[in-house]
């Protein structure tokens, strides 16, 4: 649960990428002991969410942006892997109507933010989306793959530019959503891998200053 706590302070602003995270004020601050605040830290290590040093103790991971391109280049082929998995199961003969009823509820909710500016509830919209479109492959090893790529810190770290372009951002979100409830694999395999590709472009554009050296 702690954990879990961390992350959403990612996306709330409570912690950010660089940030040291003292024990005792993680204590004070969510109320639990400091046993229950080192298995926080040691599963967020795990992941590489958090990272140790010696002589400053733990601190939020920041990426380089060399990190960043890496996370990316792998995120391309599991998300167009993951929309052409999606496609697939729609039709299938395995397919599951609340699955697919899901992916379409929460299709629909991030698209209803096309009109909004950018904002926590659509952060986390979004990624309840894409949590839609993976559980919809039921394909488990892609589901750990992808957790174990830092995605929250490079969204996070992210966030202050506009690595997707706002009317890009949600033309690639409504073609993914199309080619997937359509059935049509290769589509969709090629829209996912769009919309990373065009958020790698973007990140590349961004300074290096900005980034861990």
């Amino acid at each position: 649960a702690l954990a879990r706590a961390v992350i959403t302070g990612l996306y709330d602003g409570r912690f950010s990428p660089g940030q040291r995270l003292v024990e005792l004020d993680l204590v004070s601050a969510f109320h639990v002991s400091r046993s229950t605040v080192r298995e926080a830290l040691a599963q967020l290590a795990q992941q590489g969410i958090v990272q140790n040093s010696p002589f400053k103790g733990a601190s939020i991971h920041r990426l380089s942006h060399k990190e960043a391109g890496e996370i990316l280049a792998m995120l391309e082929l599991l998300y167009g892997f993951a929309c052409s998995l999606a496609a697939g199961a729609v039709h299938g003969p395995d397919s599951d109507p609340d699955r697919v009823a899901n992916f379409k509820n929460y299709l629909a909710k991030v698209l209803s933010h096309e009109s909004r500016g950018d904002s926590l509830e659509f952060q986390k919209t979004r990624n309840l989306f894409f949590r839609a479109l993976v559980d919809l492959t039921d394909n488990g090893k892609l589901r750990d793959t992808l957790r174990g790529l830092n995605i929250h810190l490079l969204r996070v770290q992210m966030r202050h530019f506009d690595i997707e372009g706002h009317r890009e951002r949600f033309e690639d979100y409504r073609r993914m959503g199309e080619c997937v409830l359509a059935g049509d694999k290769a589509a969709a395999e090629e829209a996912g891998r769009r919309y990373i590709i065009r958020v790698g472009e973007a990140v590349r554009r961004i300074p290096d200053r900005m980034f861990a050296q």
